[in-house]
């Protein structure tokens, strides 16, 4: 009786172990008949580096109803895909009631070699303080809105002053307290192209 028991377990470790050796051949014939390839580094990451800018752009320009406004924008351009970061402030005058926003916006852009248009929203804090435009008044209200923007970028694509740059935009928030729009001019400093 031992010895049958020793010919069943040596005919079960001898198929088992044959078919550990056909499974390792099977994997190993397969992950060899692949094709392994990989990408020079240097050229990947140049050519990620080209499409990355960035820039800070100062605005400044009417709005409705009557009022003036300055705009600060930071941005971030990735391919096509523009990221931004708007802060507005709008008065009638020094000492009047004046409205402020600051939103993050996502967008789409095209280039060309003088610069790039784009458009783009998101979503806004918006509040009014009273009495001056610094800011040091009661807040009046505070509500969400929605932003939007269109802006025209031109650069001079010629070294040294590349990292300079022209923006022409038009400005919106729609909110429930207050709504406005509006169009300004500024400078843009930054990795435009």
């Amino acid at each position: 009786m031992i010895i049958a028991l020793l010919d069943v377990l040596h005919v079960s470790m001898s198929s088992c172990i044959k078919n550990a050796v056909f499974a390792i051949s099977i994997i190993i014939c397969m992950g060899g008949t692949g094709v392994a390839s990989a990408q020079d580094s240097t050229s990947v990451s140049s050519q990620n580096n080209k499409d990355i800018r960035a820039w800070l752009s100062f605005e400044g320009g009417p709005t409705t109803p009557d009022e003036g406004a300055t705009l600060l924008s930071l941005n971030y351009a990735r391919s096509s895909h523009l990221f931004g970061l708007r802060f507005i402030g709008t008065s009638e005058g020094f000492f009047s009631d004046a409205r402020y926003e600051l939103a993050p916006l996502y967008g789409r852009m095209i280039n060309w070699d003088w610069g790039h248009a784009s458009g783009g929203t998101g979503v806004a804090v918006v509040w009014e303080r009273e009495g001056s435009l610094s800011g040091s008044g009661p807040v009046n209200w505070t509500t969400v809105g929605v932003p939007v923007q269109a802006t025209l970028y031109l650069t001079i694509p010629y070294r040294p002053i590349d990292w300079l740059g022209l923006k022409i935009g038009g400005h919106a928030n729609v909110n429930p307290e207050d709504s406005f729009a509006g169009a300004t001019v500024g400078l843009v400093i930054g990795k435009l192209r």
